[in-house]
This record gives structure tokens, sequence and C-alpha cells, in this order.
């Protein structure tokens, strides 16, 4: 669509051109022929644009002037005929047909060049779009694969230790390790999850933590009404959580509580982790897990995604992303 109103702005601009410069017929008639040589360019140029992607530079120099020449020929006859003027169609006045097809290849050569260049580098990017996707979908899997052995091994370990300590509360973190399981299962099979199992899953989480660490973790997940079915993607707020029990809890000999607050802002949606613990190391902004979930953000988002951080009595990591995503 986009292609098309250039299209038109350029074809007015020439009519008004050849027009001011006393050459051809009225500034309709000039128009009319224009835009029909402008059209039949674009189309025929649509239909070679696949092979213009496939040939070297000098291939596609001979390839946009075989288009233009069709185009041209084929517009200006359509144009003439449009006009049915017959003084001007038989070259008494104004413009004759050669000299319309001799301008529309010329203009036409270079309106056909520049709308061959805007489509290679919208197809450019569109590569490099799902390439970026590609690398944030391997980062994933390394950020899970980093993540669930090192728990899992701790966990078992706790579990393991509880066995012939505290029987019951074994059977309790062996129960919340279950639903951890199941809820990371459905995301290792999609990088695209909603914010309700996003909760689930922060909550199996924050469950196993809370048999480990007992009174000294309290914890809430709270999403906005309406917020649960969004779609949202997968382990974006479990590193943040993460980081707040490990650097921020379970330091603190008391220990403290964590807020995972799910809600929308001036149109923005935003997660909040919020932690009572003694606060995130400077060398917390420079980890695995923050960086990936910087780049993942980054990549879904662009400049839209933001990953922030602050202390006000409470360490906060705030996500921010568009609401409508």
């Amino acid at each position: 669509m986009r292609n098309v109103a250039l299209n038109t702005v350029f074809c007015f601009a020439i009519a008004l051109f050849l027009t001011a410069i006393g050459v051809g017929g009225t500034f309709i008639q000039n128009l009319t022929i224009s835009l029909a040589i402008g059209f039949s360019c674009l189309g025929v140029g649509i239909i070679a644009h696949p092979m213009l992607s496939q040939v070297p530079f000098p291939g596609k120099i001979v390839t946009i002037v075989i288009v233009v020449a069709i185009g041209s020929f084929v517009g200006t006859h359509v144009g003439f005929y449009l006009i049915n003027d017959p003084a001007l169609s038989e070259g008494k006045q104004g413009i004759s047909m050669i000299q319309a097809m001799t301008i529309g290849l010329l203009f036409g050569a270079i309106i056909s060049y520049f709308f061959h260049s805007r489509m290679a580098m919208a197809e450019s990017e569109l590569v490099r779009a799902k390439q970026e996707r590609q690398l944030a979908e391997a980062e994933l899997k390394l950020l899970q694969a980093q993540i669930e052995p090192h728990f899992l091994f701790n966990t078992l370990a706790n579990v393991r230790s509880l066995v012939d300590s505290d029987p019951a509360k074994a059977g309790v973190m062996l129960d919340d390790f279950n639903h951890y399981l199941r809820a990371s299962l459905s995301h290792s099979r999609s990088s695209v999850s909603t914010i309700e199992r996003e909760m689930e899953f922060i909550r199996a989480y924050l469950d196993i933590q809370s048999v480990r660490m007992g009174e000294r973790l309290e914890y809430s997940i709270t999403a906005q009404e309406g917020l649960g079915n969004k779609p949202f993607p997968v382990m974006l707020i479990q590193p943040l959580v993460e980081n707040a029990v490990k650097h921020g809890l379970e330091p603190k000999v008391d220990g403290g509580r964590i807020d995972v607050k799910f809600y929308i802002e001036n149109g923005t949606m935003r997660i909040d982790v919020a932690d009572t613990g003694i606060g995130l190391p400077d060398a917390v902004n420079e980890s695995v897990g923050l960086g990936n979930v910087k780049a993942r953000l980054r990549s879904i988002y662009g400049e839209k995604g933001k990953l922030e951080l602050c202390s006000n009595g409470r360490t906060i990591a705030s996500i921010t992303v568009p609401a409508e995503s």
C-alpha cells in the first residue's frame, strides 16, 4: 500500500514538472500518462522482483531496464487510450507516444530502482528479524539449560536431606517440585506463554523455595484483572525472581518478601519483581541471566522493551513492554 502511495506521488510530481516546462499536453493529460506508465512499471516490477533478488548487480540493471521498457510501452499505450485525444496521440501537439515512452524510460528507471531497493531492504530487515528471533530462542534454550539442571540438583539434594529429618516437609517439596516440572515442561515446548502460565511457573518455583527457606520467605503474585490470557514470552520473569531469592533474601538472616505484579500503566504493561532483601550487588547487573533478559526484550520488542533495576528501600526489577503485543 505504501508503494502505491509513493508511486502516485512520484507520478504526480513528474506530471507537474512536465507541465511546468511546457512538455506534453495539459496537466490532466500528463498526469494520466504518468500514472499509466508508473503503475505499469510498478506492476511489472513486482512480478519481476523475485528474479531481481537472485541476479548479481549487472544483471539487476539489465532486468530493471527491461522492466521499465515493458512498463513504459504498456503504460504509454494505456495512457494515450485513456486520453483519447487524436491530436495528442498523433503528435500534432504536445508530446508523441515515442517521446512519452522515452520520458517514461528515464523516470521509470530511476523510480523502479528506488522501489526495488526499498523492497530489498524490507526483505533484508525481515531476514534480520528472523535471525534475531532464532538467536533469542537459542538464548532461551541456553538459559533454560543453565537454570534447570542447577535448580534440579539443588532441589533433589534438599529433598534428600529432608527425608530423614522431616519426611512431611520432604513430601511437600516433592509435590511442589512435581508442579514446577509440569509447568517447566510446557515452557520448554514454546517460546510464547501467557501471563497466567508465567504466574503459575513462578509460583511453583517460589513454593519450592519457601519449603526450603521456611518462614524466611514470603511472597505474592498478582495480576491486574483481564491480563491472565495475554500472551507473554517465557522465562523473562524467572531470572528476576531467582535473582531476588539468591542475591536479595538468602543472604539476609531473617529473609524477606518478594512481590511480583503484572499491570497496565499509561498504555504500557509493567512487571515488577520487588524484594525486601539486602539489595542487588553491582555485579548482578552484568549477570548472564539479566543479560539474557535484556537481549530477549530487545529482540522481541525493540526499543519498547526495557528492564530497569532500582532500590528505594526495596529492590525492584521492572520490565516494561507494549500493552498491545
